[in-house]
């Protein structure tokens, strides 16, 4: 989907999309899109061309890549979780999977992850999509809308939202506009920090 900020409009970006689910932009301003059906993320060029950035690990298929994020030195980070491939539809809301978002650490090279803990707990359904602000504070997704987080883990707001919530992102100009992805429709709502 592709949404148009000045006129409101919205329409088709790509299809077929392969189940695409969770988008990031690149340092460049590429699309970065993870791809449920054909196992793979890819990257959209600005005229359209749709190139594949990873489809293997260790010469083994990718299950279902769910989200990505792009760090600031351009290396792309996503999940690769199995849910995607063993369901009709894949989803979080189908997985059993941990209620809660797990606090890695990275090395030093910034190339691998070390130890893992648990950060934050869902109080209602699982947890999908998350965002950072440039205040640290952590923005994800969940069966009521979504829940705002300390750095510390505090939970600290909520928006409440009338249908399942799968990915959010801050847009705009200003990057303090927060769009919210639910399951018919398309939320934002202005807010006083920046993403």
């Amino acid at each position: 989907m592709f949404y148009g900020e000045i006129d409101g409009s919205a329409s088709v970006f790509r299809a077929p999309a392969g189940f695409a689910n969770g988008n990031a932009v690149d340092l460049q301003g590429r699309l970065i899109t993870c791809e449920h059906l054909y196992r793979r993320v890819t990257g959209t060029e600005f005229d359209g061309q749709v190139t594949v950035l990873a489809d293997q690990y260790v010469g083994k298929r990718l299950n279902s890549r769910n989200d990505a994020v792009v760090k600031s030195d351009g290396s792309i980070w996503f999940t690769d979780p199995d849910y995607g491939i063993i369901a009709d539809r894949g989803g979080p809301e189908e997985a059993s999977g941990p209620r809660h978002i797990r606090r890695l650490t990275v090395t030093v090279d910034g190339t691998a992850l070390g130890a893992s803990e648990v950060f934050v707990n869902c109080s209602a359904g699982v947890f999908d999509g998350f965002r950072i602000d440039r205040d640290n504070r952590l923005w994800a997704s969940c069966a009521e809308g979504v829940h705002c987080f300390r750095r510390d883990g505090e939970l600290i707001g909520k928006i409440h939202v009338p249908e399942m919530v799968s990915n959010l992102t801050f847009g705009g100009l200003r990057s303090n506009r927060l769009f919210i992805c639910g399951t018919t429709s398309l939320y934002s709502i202005h807010l006083k920090i920046n993403g």
